[in-house]
């Protein structure tokens, strides 16, 4: 369940520290606190009201603290020039 998948977790952050001594000592000597984050957020409450007069999208969503509305968009609104 999430306590193994969260052993894993920091098994695999363990070996990346192990493995890059130099990055983790100088993040650790100017007291980056590291933290994990989740890789998915369920979204919920999604409600949303179309203006056609203005063209203006509303959008209202229920995220966990530490998720964001803008990285949820990206994954449904391009944001940026495909070229």
């Amino acid at each position: 369940g999430n306590n193994l998948l969260r052993q894993n977790a920091l098994a695999l952050e363990q070996q990346v520290c192990d493995d890059n001594p130099a990055i983790t000592d100088c993040l650790d000597l100017v007291g980056v606190k590291r933290q994990m984050r989740a890789i998915r957020a369920q979204a919920g409450a999604f409600e949303y009201d179309y203006d056609e007069t203005k063209r203006t999208l509303h959008i209202r969503v229920r995220l966990v603290a530490g998720s964001y509305v803008t990285s949820l968009l990206d994954h449904f609104i391009l944001t940026r020039d495909a070229n």
